[in-house]
């Protein structure tokens, strides 16, 4: 026993305790498994990168310090370099031979395969191949659920949020971890039983199938020779009278020629004599007497008239004069086949047979499962639940009591410290351009706004800027091609080559969201309106911004970040809602983002986050101006829409929103408009629409010009703008004139001067004008709100506000405004957002969108109660389905703290679970949960025999999120649903 164990100690590894796997060794040769020593070797680094220590690690028994064996190595290139320990790889083979377990399904087949795992519900042994086949048991809705109850009123297999959507007025829905053992033994039985009657009957109709296939290509067979033989007899004949007809035809052809020939030889001696005579007659006319000519002409007559005797003496010859045409006439039978359109009649003589009457009668008495149905009546009693008062224990004077001394739930925001986070990454997908930030934890020690942030270079180099516009390239399968700029250079360079139509091309997607996602089956048009999901082009951008910081990670640190010491922080507008948010979340998570390492961070208060770490020019304290009970206006101009939120700092330092308001045409996209709309004046819009598709490289190119001339600018400056040789050309061809020309005969010809390749423009100011007036009209509404009056200050943040011409007119209106720009405006949403990854230091107050609730019964009261929803449970008159409000529309909801605590009791004694199905709806008070939208469920144990079965319903806001939680006072038993904002398709 003794050798057994320390036989074992040697082949377990230092640092798992488990069997070594491809054991490893060190100089001082203790062995570890590859993985661990990598694992070890990779955190070691890490710790001496952030300690700036030379790089090293101890081993982890003996304490040795291991130098690298190469200058910038990876933990992996590292570890592959140790040698491996054959004579404890040997051993461990030989050890496991010995302790080699065969798979039990293969035995039954006389196989011997060793099992490499072992079913928890039957405690046989598998192979792993074996376990592959096995349906992994998710929900065919709900693909990351797990099916767990059947529904036998629909006859379908589900999971909790199809029990709490589809199926949650369904009467017998059985949940699958309470299926009674001998119930489904005999369940079991009947389908084995009725699926081995099934396939002896398939099987007989197999054969009976395969011997017709086989008759029917006999037959086959023998019809083609039969018609090809005919055909071949046929086409015999057909030859001979060919060959026949062809001999006649000569004859005749012959004949008809040699008499065209003779007649053709008298024609021509006659026309010869003719001709003789007629000199004959010409020469006496002008030399000859009156006596010579009269003799010459009788002379000339009786020729004549001899040579037509000649011609008319032989009655064959002068039949011979004719003209000849040869003409072939079809028989009946030859005019027969011209029309023959089929060779003969062709049918299937078909006998029927009833395959799936029998089948079903089959599959009929699978379904005569009256012990699970009645079991599953029997739990939807089991779930049931009624209303309490709170008991007089748990009746605390404020919420927070509850929180702390009761159920010990840790709120979101604790003091204002650092996280544990390694390395913090922000994504924003903003509406014309997107981008990313990181940052390391030891960065922000030392300087909480030093954040990374790539630079991206447009195709011909004129821009060079933070982020990359927001356009996702795909191919014909949905796989992502390229992103941003490169992805404007591709499309350009497709369509020059004309497979443009082979591709799915998304400029400005993000604006396609606003007020449309209400499923997950949400659809986006392309440029040439082909849709696709919407949750698989927001995976590619955010796959691609992802794979691009990762690769730029491995460059820099050499691979000491794994993807899961980094924390995510995606940004969205503050309007924006549920539904929306949830769609990020799920795109998120299919381009590769673990939602555990998720957060998602509404925009002003990543940028409120931002300010309060901008030191203030009065202070150098980062937390600046934001004094307790003052408010704040952050105007966030970006490339698609401008998004105004109101925020107030209360006196512990959170925030609290007091308005917000959005407008999806006021961007930077609309002076992208108002200048398009010009160049449209000047030339036509279907001139500019056309440039656009053949010459899209140069038209992007005009654009990123005008892109960079938009930000520097300023009021009454003359802004110079290359226009590309082909516009002109394109006008030249188009319009019949050159773009100087066109700009002299139009409205334009005191604002545009043409030079050469350039535009001068003179008031570029008057492109802002229109968004301009009515973002300030906008702000002016909003001043003269009660609540807002007080507002004096204005922080400008997006893209467009580092817009000399913006910033300008926004300071010209509101003269006694404190209106405060940072630097690079256009990337203070992104630094914030890293800053909210780290600091735990803004607890926000937002308003509930929605009442929200969960489901009960109550005593059925007929003058209150519809009568459908009345059931009889223990002989008592219930009314199911009732709406128990948690939180109302329009409440206020602090993150981390309860926003509703309410209390129930099971509705029998012998109930083991209570469910609680969460509901929301617009209404402020609605009665019933069909009058509500499901949002899903939360299912907890209730041990039978407790003094006390009270359970505690919770409410709380999370980050962004909704949560429900239950807990079963006496146990202290709890379990917590999160709210799936999306519908699912049914």
């Amino acid at each position: 026993m003794a050798a057994s164990d320390k036989e074992g100690g040697v082949l377990d590894c230092p640092i798992c305790l488990e069997k070594l796997r491809n054991p490893k060794y060190l100089p001082c040769l203790h062995t570890f498994c590859e993985l661990c020593i990598q694992s070890f070797i990779d955190s070691s680094i890490t710790d001496c990168v952030q300690k700036k220590k030379t790089i090293s690690f101890d081993c982890p028994v003996c304490r040795l310090v291991i130098p690298p064996p190469a200058k910038n190595i990876s933990a992996k290139e590292w570890t592959v370099l140790l040698p491996i320990n054959h004579q404890l790889l040997a051993i461990l083979e030989s050890y496991q031979k010995q302790t080699e377990v065969l798979c039990d399904s293969c035995r039954q087949n006389s196989e011997q395969v060793i099992a490499t795992i072992r079913c928890q519900q039957c405690r046989e042994n598998l192979y792993a191949e074996i376990d592959a086949t096995i349906d992994p048991g998710n929900c065919l809705v709900h693909t990351e659920k797990p099916i767990e109850v059947y529904c036998f009123d629909h006859g379908k297999l589900g999971c909790i949020y199809c029990l709490t959507t589809v199926h949650k007025v369904c009467k017998t829905v059985l949940s699958l971890d309470e299926i009674d053992e001998k119930d489904l033994e005999k369940f079991s039985e009947r389908v084995i039983n009725e699926t081995k009657q099934m396939r002896d009957f398939t099987s007989c109709n197999i054969l009976d199938t395969k011997k017709n296939m086989a008759d029917l290509n006999q037959e086959n067979d023998e019809l083609l020779k039969n018609v090809a033989k005919n055909i071949q007899d046929i086409k015999q004949q057909l030859d001979n009278l060919h060959l026949k007809f062809q001999n006649s035809l000569k004859t005749t052809y012959e004949k008809e020629t040699s008499d065209l020939s003779f007649v053709l030889k008298t024609l021509e001696d006659f026309d010869t004599s003719l001709v003789q005579n007629e000199n004959i007659a010409s020469t006496f006319m002008e030399r000859g007497t009156k006596k010579q000519i009269f003799i010459a002409m009788e002379k000339i007559k009786l020729r004549l008239y001899e040579h037509l005797e000649r011609m008319t003496t032989n009655t064959d010859d002068f039949k011979r004069f004719k003209r000849s045409k040869i003409k072939w006439t079809y028989i009946d039978v030859v005019e027969s086949l011209n029309g023959l359109t089929k060779l003969g009649n062709l049918e299937s003589i078909i006998e029927r047979f009833d395959f799936i009457t029998p089948i079903k009668k089959h599959v009929n008495a699978m379904k005569k499962d009256g012990s699970l149905r009645q079991k599953a009546k029997e739990n939807k009693t089991e779930c049931r639940k009624i209303a309490v008062p709170a008991p007089d224990s748990h009746r605390p004077s404020n919420v927070s009591e509850i929180q702390e001394s009761d159920y010990r739930l840790n709120t979101y925001y604790g003091g204002r410290t650092l996280s544990n986070a390694l390395l913090v990454a922000a994504i924003d997908l903003g509406s014309t351009f997107s981008g990313y930030a990181f940052a390391l934890r030891a960065d922000v020690e030392n300087d909480p706004l030093k954040s990374h942030i790539p630079r991206w270079q447009a195709s011909n180099g004129s821009l060079i800027s933070s982020k990359t516009p927001s356009i996702v390239l795909l191919d014909n399968g949905a796989q992502l091609v390229a992103f941003g700029f490169e992805a404007e250079s591709k499309y350009a360079e497709l369509l020059e080559n004309g497979q443009g139509e082979d591709y799915f091309y998304f400029p400005h997607f993000r604006m396609m969201l606003y007020g449309h996602v209400k499923t997950k089956r949400l659809t986006i048009s392309d440029i040439r309106g082909r849709e696709l999901l919407a949750r698989t082009v927001f995976a590619c951008a955010i796959s691609y911004l992802k794979n691009h910081l990762l690769d730029k990670l491995n460059q820099t640190y050499h691979g000491f970040f794994e993807t899961s010491e980094i924390n995510w922080v995606l940004t969205v507008p503050a309007f924006w809602d549920d539904e929306a948010k949830s769609l990020m979340r799920n795109a998120a998570v299919e381009g590769g983002i673990s939602s555990r390492q998720l957060d998602i961070a509404l925009e002003p208060e990543a940028a409120f986050i931002y300010f309060r770490h901008v030191k203030a020019p009065e202070s150098t304290n980062p937390m600046g101006v934001f004094k307790p009970g003052s408010k704040y206006l952050f105007l966030d101009a970006g490339g698609g829409t401008v998004d105004i939120t109101v925020l107030e700092v209360k006196n512990n330092g959170d925030i609290k929103e007091l308005h917000r308001s959005s407008d999806g045409e006021l961007g930077g996209s609309s002076v992208d408009t108002a200048f398009k709309r010009a160049l449209a004046e000047i030339t036509t819009k279907e001139m500019i629409e056309n440039y656009s598709r053949k010459y899209l490289d140069d038209y992007l190119n005009m654009f990123e010009d005008f892109e960079i001339k938009k930000r520097i600018c300023r009021k009454g400056q003359i802004c110079s703008l290359k226009i590309p040789m082909s516009f002109n050309e394109e006008c030249l061809e188009t319009l019949g004139a050159d773009i100087k020309t066109l700009v002299n005969n139009s409205k334009y010809k005191d604002t545009f001067i043409l030079r050469g390749d350039r535009m001068r423009i003179k008031s570029f100011e008057t492109f802002f004008q229109p968004a301009c007036d009515e973002i300030i009209k906008l702000l002016k509404k909003m001043f003269q709100s009660p609540k807002l009056i007080d507002v004096k200050k204005i922080l400008m943040i997006g893209g467009v506000s580092e817009s000399c011409i913006f910033q300008e007119a926004i300071r010209d209106a509101f003269p006694n405004y404190q209106v405060v720009v940072p630097e690079e405006a256009g990337l203070a949403v992104l630094r914030g957002a890293v800053l909210l990854g780290f600091y735990s230091g803004t607890k926000p107050c937002r308003v509930s969108r929605h009442t929200y609730g969960v489901d009960k019964d109550a005593r059925f009261d007929p003058a209150v109660h519809e009568e459908s929803k009345k059931e009889v449970i223990d002989g008592v008159e219930y009314c199911t389905g009732l709406f128990d409000k948690l939180v109302g529309k329009g409440e206020k909801l602090f993150d981390g703290e309860h926003s509703a605590i309410k209390y129930y009791i099971p509705i029998t004694p012998q109930q083991t679970f209570v469910s609680f199905s969460i509901f929301y709806s617009d209404k402020s008070d609605p009665l019933y949960t069909d009058q509500c939208t499901s949002l899903g469920m939360v299912k907890i144990h209730v041990p039978v025999g407790l003094k006390n079965r009270t359970l505690c319903v919770m409410m709380s806001f999370y980050k962004t999120e909704l949560t429900v939680e239950a807990v079963v006072l006496e146990t202290g038993e709890s379990v917590a649903g999160i709210i799936n904002f999306l519908e699912t398709e049914s």
